[in-house]
């Protein structure tokens, strides 16, 4: 087993991609094992992963070209290797029918934009039991 939570980034803007790693990995808890720049790009990369590659957690913008987060989500859950896979979701918007929309996805649970370095940790925290 690894000394670290490994950890997925997807999300199309690559200045997002690029702060959020930083958050992470300044904790060495964490690695980012996979970007992805939309919901077709994190697919192809996970089908591709053997099983001991998977990410412990997915980070997953909705808001995204070729693919968002709530299809790619959707996709995901059909292949039963990603189905205790946790899914959180990042978007800018707040709003109670957008984070209802995430759990009946899929997904287990809903952070806003700019990243809170705090609630993402406590969010992480809560998914993967520590």
């Amino acid at each position: 087993m690894s000394s670290f939570i490994r950890i997925a980034i997807v999300d199309d803007q690559p200045g997002n991609r690029i702060i959020i790693r930083k958050k992470l990995e300044s904790n060495t808890s964490f690695k980012v094992v996979l970007l992805a720049e939309n919901g077709r790009d994190f697919l192809d990369k996970m089908k591709l992963l053997p099983s001991d590659q998977i990410p412990d957690v997915v980070l997953m913008d909705l808001e995204m070209p070729h693919l968002d987060g709530h299809q790619a989500t959707i996709e995901i859950r059909k292949d039963a290797r990603f189905d205790k896979l946790p899914i959180i979701a990042m978007t800018a918007h707040a709003l109670s029918e957008i984070r209802e929309r995430c759990l009946q996805e899929g997904m287990q649970d809903y952070i806003t934009k700019p990243v809170d370095p705090d609630k993402l940790y406590g969010t992480l925290a809560r998914w993967l039991g520590h």
